[in-house]
Formats: C-alpha cells, sequence, structure tokens
C-alpha cells in the first residue's frame, strides 16, 4: 500500500476525523517484561492527533474492540491524587503490615508495579507494604471493571468499601513470570463526574521471590464497539485505525501461537 496524494491530512480542509482501534489510546510504546521501562512521558496516537488538529477538526474516537489479556492498568484518564495532580499516590510501610507512618510517598502515572532489587534507600525491598490512593472520577455512567493481581497480597477498597480481596486467599497464575496471582476482578456501578476514592494494600509477604501488583480497570464496555467504530468511520471525512499488539501479548517468557492481530482487529480494519 502507498500514499496516493491522502498523507498529510489538511486540517484546513478536513472537516471531521474518526480515530479508531484499540492502540489509539493509551499509548503503546514498549513490549512487556525485560522490554518495558519507566518512559519520561508518553504521547499516546490519539492524543497527538487532537494537539496537531486544535479545534480545527472535530474528532470521534473509538476503540472498535479489546485486546488486553487482563484488564489495562488503572491511569491518568481518570485517576488523580488526591491534590488533583494527575496518577496515584503510593505511601511504602516498613514490613508486612502497612503499620506506623510511611517511610516514603511517590507519584506514579499508572497502575502497574513491579518492584525488582533496591528502588530507595527508605524502603526495605524484601520487607515492605505499600498502599495506593487516587480519586477516581468517571466520564461515565455504568459499570466499570477493577481488578487485581499480584505478587504478593492485594486488597482494593473504594470510597471505604472492599470490593477485591486478594490477599485472604489467592490462586496462582501466570502473571509475574509465573509466581503471582489470577486476576481477582469486580464490576461496580459508577456515576460520571462523581469522585470515588480508591484505595489498594499491597503487602510482600509470603512472596520472596518477586515483589509485583497490578491494578487493572476497563470502562463500561459496549455490546456494539465494532458497529460503533464502522459507523464513526463512515460518518468522518478521513479515518485513522490504530492497531497493533501491547505488551501482554510481546514480551519475555511466552510465545505467540500466531502471527494474527489479538482480538477483532482484523475485522475492524476491513
Amino acid at each position: 500500500m502507498r500514499n496516493q496524494d491522502l498523507l498529510p491530512l489538511d486540517t484546513a480542509t478536513l472537516g471531521s476525523l474518526a480515530v479508531i482501534g484499540p492502540n489509539a489510546t493509551p499509548a503503546v510504546i514498549q513490549g512487556g517484561g525485560s522490554a518495558q521501562v519507566g518512559a519520561h512521558y508518553t504521547v499516546s496516537p490519539l492524543e497527538g492527533i487532537r494537539a496537531r488538529s486544535g479545534d480545527e477538526v472535530d474528532i470521534v474516537y473509538e476503540p472498535g474492540c479489546l485486546i488486553h489479556k487482563t484488564l489495562p492498568a488503572l491511569d491518568q484518564r481518570w485517576a488523580t491524587l488526591p491534590g488533583g495532580e494527575p496518577g496515584l499516590e503510593v505511601e511504602y510501610f516498613s514490613g508486612f503490615e502497612l503499620a506506623g507512618e510511611p517511610v516514603l510517598r511517590k507519584r506514579v502515572r499508572d497502575g502497574s508495579f513491579f518492584w525488582f532489587g533496591d528502588f530507595s534507600p527508605e524502603v526495605d525491598v524484601n520487607a515492605f507494604s505499600a498502599r495506593m490512593i487516587a480519586d477516581f472520577t468517571p466520564d461515565q455512567d455504568g459499570s466499570f471493571g477493577f481488578s487485581l493481581t499480584s505478587a504478593g497480597k492485594t486488597r482494593m477498597r473504594v470510597d471505604g468499601r472492599e470490593v477485591i480481596d486478594n490477599w485472604t486467599q489467592q490462586s496462582r497464575g501466570e502473571a509475574f513470570f509465573g509466581v503471582g496471582s489470577t486476576e481477582v476482578c469486580a464490576e461496580i456501578e459508577l456515576e460520571a463526574g462523581r469522585v470515588y476514592r480508591i484505595e489498594v494494600d499491597y503487602s510482600r509477604e509470603d512472596s520472596p521471590l518477586v515483589a509485583g501488583c497490578k491494578i487493572g480497570c476497563v470502562p463500561p464496555i459496549p455490546d456494539d464497539m465494532l458497529e460503533r467504530a464502522v459507523s464513526a468511520a463512515g460518518q468522518a471525512d478521513a479515518a485513522v485505525v490504530v492497531v497493533g499488539l501491547n505488551g501482554e501479548w510481546e514480551g519475555e517468557g511466552g510465545d505467540r501461537v500466531s502471527y494474527r492481530l489479538p482480538g477483532r482487529q482484523e475485522e475492524l480494519i476491513e
């Protein structure tokens, strides 16, 4: 396929643009496992297109389908610190019981954690616990999915009510090189614009080899995702389709059984 006088798109003549695909946002810039490092910042295709287009182009986004194996990590689209800054706050405690005053506080961008080796002089990586705190503001009404996967013990509260228990009992899964838990999920009805306090407790107790956890979150999933994407593309002057893989499909410790795109992406492209 080659460009036949279509690109670059001209914002002066483009009235509407449909951005389609599961990899349009958030940004997918690395593989999983050892291929993943903490980037200083990321810009998703959707964010870049919106910034470049300004107010000149009407942009509609539809994912069309989903490709995650486990729920994507909670990120800055909905999560802010108690003071309003985007991201999550993490309080670290000495020992396994989240007791006493925190020895360290940090801001992070999303709910994916993997502690490997000494990461701070204040924290003993072999004997610590942590609490992740965020104010969650949904952008729509409906049933949001949340999940916890961990190497160590985890539990989640929403406005003080425990909604996920991955602390008192666990089942072994494939996460964290095969020593982590299976994903434990819950669906919670939320109201658009209301602020909910999310707290996740983590303890490294009973996980001597690896320390980590993932706080998953997915918005309400409509049954007609593909049809909505097709409709948006058909009504727009042009469509940008962003598909591919992510760190769950490209990483160490496992082989892909096919070169096909996961999910309904090939159908979406057609």
